[in-house]
């Protein structure tokens, strides 16, 4: 065996000898991979940050009045302030806003790039030191020009915001001031998950959990429903006759399974309007306030269900035949019943606080529009 033990001596030399030789390129590909990974992650760091202050920038867009959008002062500090936020040097941002003269076609956009060096801390043995990381980011102020989850009442004025307003009338109070055998009511679908039955029940399945469809508004660009009974993108059917019983359960489902923490118009709103501000707490898109939908109606979610959006509508036509057109819509705080409640009789006004106020919605954007109920912030780049 001796003879093959020194055969093989001098190999393992040559072993040890080689990766000697191979630790230098060894340590520089891992320098290399955790300079690389962390540039990516500082770029992606970056990408957040700048999607963040676009959005806050956007946000106070059009702000205090939603009428007048050329003075983005107001959209300029947010932007500062959400920069140190994001521990972001404001001479690596910059800031440049778009459509502030609201045209027609057009959302104000804030625009956001920041561009600053990366430092390497291997690759600098090979004489690379930095490298620059640049990011962008774009958001709109916009209007709700489509979206689901709507219930399943319509308007055809809208008031002073603060102001109460009754969303279905009973048979005594106001049903035929609107059209033969209308009080109020919508229809959007003509099946709901989670729901049986048509007419009646299906009308309280959807006050309920909202609707399911996507309904389009006239201002809306590209936007189409997927509704089964709405005949066009913006045209859908009133729901007929009084439904006491299911306006009642409907209704009484709201108001009880609303959480705790957002169960008055305080709590939910702050402000003295005309542009009153959401508790972002209390936002039942977003937040810990959201509602899940389909609902499990067996053990359903305590949520900010008192706070809804109706779509304004053009009037409403005799029975169900013809459609309502819908030219935007409305964000409501559901007070519940009028004096009275809702009996078994003909007795059933549902009442509503009218609210003007940016938030947070699931909704596809449309075009800016300054006399709209409900502003909101989205991504275009």
């Amino acid at each position: 065996m001796r003879p093959f033990r020194r055969l093989f001596r001098p190999e393992r030399g040559q072993v040890l000898i080689a990766l000697a030789l191979m630790a230098p390129m060894l340590l520089a590909m891992a320098g290399l991979a955790i300079d690389i990974g962390s540039y990516a992650d500082d770029k992606r760091n970056l990408q957040n940050a700048a999607d963040a202050i676009a959005l806050a920038a956007a946000q106070r867009l059009c702000t205090p009045d939603p009428a007048d959008c050329s003075n983005a002062t107001n959209a300029t500090a947010t932007a500062q302030s959400y920069a140190a936020k994001n521990n972001i040097d404001w001479a690596d941002v910059t800031l440049s806003f778009d459509n502030l003269a609201v045209t027609p076609s057009g959302n104000p956009t804030a625009r956001v790039a920041i561009a600053r060096n990366h430092a390497f801390a291997f690759m600098r043995v090979v004489g690379i030191n930095s490298k620059g990381v640049g990011v962008k980011a774009g958001a709109i102020k916009t209007s709700p020009g489509g979206m689901s989850g709507l219930t399943p009442f319509g308007v055809t004025a809208l008031p002073a915001p603060g102001t109460v307003v009754d969303l279905k009338f009973d048979s005594g109070g106001g049903c035929q001031s609107l059209a033969a055998g209308n009080c109020g009511s919508m229809q959007f679908d003509k099946s709901q998950g989670g729901c049986t039955g048509n007419g009646a029940a299906l009308y309280e399945c959807t006050i309920e959990q909202g609707a399911t469809s996507i309904v389009c508004a006239q201002p809306a660009s590209g936007c189409q429903t997927t509704s089964n009974i709405c005949a066009t993108y913006d045209t859908c059917p009133p729901q007929t006759g009084n439904l006491v019983g299911s306006t009642r359960t409907g209704i009484q489902f709201l108001l009880d399974n609303t959480s705790t923490n957002c169960d008055s118009f305080g709590e939910a709103f702050s402000g003295a309007g005309p542009v009153y501000t959401m508790n972002p707490d209390c936002n039942p898109w977003q937040g810990p306030a959201a509602c899940t939908r389909p609902v499990n109606f067996s053990n359903p979610q305590q949520c900010s269900r008192r706070v809804i959006i109706i779509p304004v509508v053009d009037g409403f036509p005799n029975g169900n035949s013809n459609q309502a057109t819908i030219l935007s819509f409305a964000l409501f705080w559901l007070n519940g019943f009028a004096n009275g409640g809702c009996t078994t009789g003909n007795s059933c006004t549902v009442q509503a606080t009218y609210v003007k106020s940016d938030v947070t919605v699931n909704a596809l954007a449309g075009v800016y529009d300054a006399k709209a109920s409900i502003h909101f912030t989205k991504l275009v780049e």
